[in-house]
């Protein structure tokens, strides 16, 4: 636990290492709170303005010591890996091409609002960058379907945990 409270107050000499945050967020912690980062950056989950620290990975990351690539310790979920995911979690109905898409299928668009869920959970993209990335959507279509798969999280929650699954995310 010691080694674990130094990597946080940066007195451990591999706290680079364990330790993530966005330039602006290191330059300005106070941004800390206004910011949802989904994503673990390090070995700390930031979500607005609670900070819980995964443990486990931690004392692995200070077991192995600072030459373990950062990457091996905390994989790294892109855009593409889940675009991926759920093209291989539709049963190969929906294709990565028909996500880029404008087209507007029931189906189609159930996936795409799953994808973009899982954007916005899992990597620290903001909504433009995420509509950037899937098929240049604007960031109010990308909010509108991070909020759909929220409110509506029954009608998601096993398809969203079939991708995850293929993440290896649970």
């Amino acid at each position: 636990m010691d080694a674990l409270l130094a990597a946080l107050t940066r007195e451990h000499p591999n706290y680079s290492e364990f330790v993530r945050l966005p330039p602006v967020v290191k330059k300005h912690p106070q941004k800390l709170a206004k910011r949802v980062y989904p994503q673990p950056i390090g070995p700390i989950w930031v979500k607005t303005d609670v900070i819980s620290i995964n443990q486990d990975l931690i004392e692995r990351a200070l077991a192995d010591g600072p030459k373990q690539k950062f990457n091996s310790v905390f994989p790294t979920i892109t855009v593409n890996k889940i675009l991926e995911a759920v093209s291989a979690a539709s049963g190969g109905e929906v294709l990565v091409s028909d996500i880029h898409s404008s087209r507007r299928f029931r189906n189609l668009c159930h996936w795409r609002h799953i994808a973009v869920f899982l954007c916005r959970k899992h990597t620290i993209h903001s909504f433009p960058e995420i509509g950037r990335r899937i098929g240049e959507k604007d960031h109010s279509t990308i909010h509108h379907s991070v909020r759909k798969v929220e409110h509506n999280m029954l009608m998601f929650s096993d398809d969203i945990a079939k991708v995850e699954r293929l993440l290896h995310v649970r």
